[in-house]
């Protein structure tokens, strides 16, 4: 238990927000990426491009996985793309936050942006905004399987 809190562990990802990059082919076959964590220290030496596991500050029961688009200080110029659109209905008030960034959002100190890998169906920063680094709970390291992936 000591070892997977705080040290390493192995998650299965599931849903289509990191595809094609993890799990590309759940959305048809349900096929499933397993990813290795570094749980020890990890916002220590965090860098763009990093894929992290944390609690969404909208859901903190869940967890999700997203990639650091910017670090703390950073200034993201926002895809029009990635905006939050209402699937029926009214307006999201996640949109109109969205548009009050007038195109760019600065990072606050002690906190990073993060993205799904797929535009279209990932609710990450363009929803709720840039992250506290204490919601992330691990890095990943490597994906453990399928086997042909390890250690890409």
């Amino acid at each position: 238990i000591f070892i997977n809190d705080n040290v390493v562990e192995t998650t299965w990802i599931t849903g289509r927000s990191m595809a094609p990059t993890l799990s590309p082919n759940y959305h048809t076959t349900k096929e499933e990426d397993q990813v290795l964590w570094r749980k020890w220290n990890p916002c220590g030496n965090l860098r763009r491009g990093d894929i992290v596991h944390f609690s969404p500050p909208h859901r903190p029961e869940a967890l999700a996985v997203k990639r650091v688009i910017a670090l703390e200080g950073d200034t993201v110029v926002l895809d029009k793309r990635r905006r939050p659109t209402a699937k029926a209905g009214p307006e999201r008030p996640e949109a109109r936050a969205w548009d009050a960034w007038k195109g760019r959002a600065t990072v606050p100190p002690g906190h990073v942006w993060v993205e799904g890998d797929n535009v279209g169906l990932s609710t990450d920063s363009n929803d709720y905004g840039p992250i506290s680094m204490g919601l992330i709970n691990g890095v990943a390291i490597s994906v453990v399987r399928p086997f042909d992936k390890f250690w890409s």
